[in-house]
């Protein structure tokens, strides 16, 4: 690889970083493991034998907040049975800090862009789901509910009138009737002030049209959009 030498600082650090996190997410495993008779060994046996997710370049880029029905829900309940259990584990407890950190810093992204309306591609907590229950993008579709702005919707794999149970009352208890801020067209953003993509389910010349349009572009899904340094496109981390 040839890089800038800020790029291969970075690498650096994110080496031997990434290796003092895996440590200590070990570590800390480990520790309520213990606590609760169960050799660790064996669990990060089985665990490390996952080389599709776990050990994997999988969720190692740069992206938004997680969300959805099993990764906040098993974090929740593995830090609540460590608190029981009278087991430190600083770094997992502040894994959810962090996550919502990075929702209130895409929310302030985006409002001091001083939009009065946005669009917003996806909204599920992944691609081709209906499945909305602590989506990240729905708690920034609140916040920006909350401070008068404008939304448009473009979600095609949700059918408000098929949602039902807690995924149904997640979404109303969050932003209200869905079904009045959902579009069937991609086309119908082109008056938005800025629109955020977080699922990669537009072409990619729409995109080129609504940048023509001057209008703000933040790609949450990183669709690899070829021009990074155009003046109204914004990544995540970039």
């Amino acid at each position: 690889f040839r890089l800038e030498f800020e790029e291969a600082e970075m690498v650096k650090y994110c080496d031997n970083i990434f290796h003092a996190l895996k440590i200590t997410f070990a570590n800390e495993i480990g520790a309520v493991a213990q606590k609760l008779g169960v050799d660790a060994r064996r669990v990060a046996e089985v665990f490390c034998a996952d080389t599709k997710l776990n050990i994997s370049p999988k969720y190692l880029k740069p992206g938004f907040a997680f969300g959805g029905s099993c990764l906040p829900k098993d974090l929740r309940a593995l830090n609540r049975l460590a608190s029981n259990l009278d087991v430190q584990i600083p770094m997992l407890q502040a894994i959810q800090t962090s996550n919502q950190n990075q929702i209130e810093q895409m929310t302030s992204r985006i409002l001091n862009l001083k939009p009065k309306s946005v669009g917003i591609v996806g909204l599920s907590f992944k691609k081709d789901t209906d499945d909305m229950r602590e989506s990240p993008y729905v708690m920034v579709a609140k916040r920006l509910i909350g401070e008068g702005i404008k939304l448009k919707i473009y979600e095609p794999g949700i059918n408000p009138e098929k949602l039902i149970g807690s995924n149904k009352e997640a979404v109303i208890r969050a932003i209200g009737y869905l079904g009045k801020l959902l579009i069937t067209s991609v086309d119908d953003l082109d008056q938005c002030d800025c629109i955020l993509i977080n699922h990669p389910i537009i072409p990619m010349g729409k995109i080129q049209t609504y940048l023509e349009k001057s209008i703000n572009i933040i790609d949450l899904a990183d669709t690899g959009w070829p021009d990074r340094y155009h003046v109204f496109y914004h990544g995540v981390a970039w």
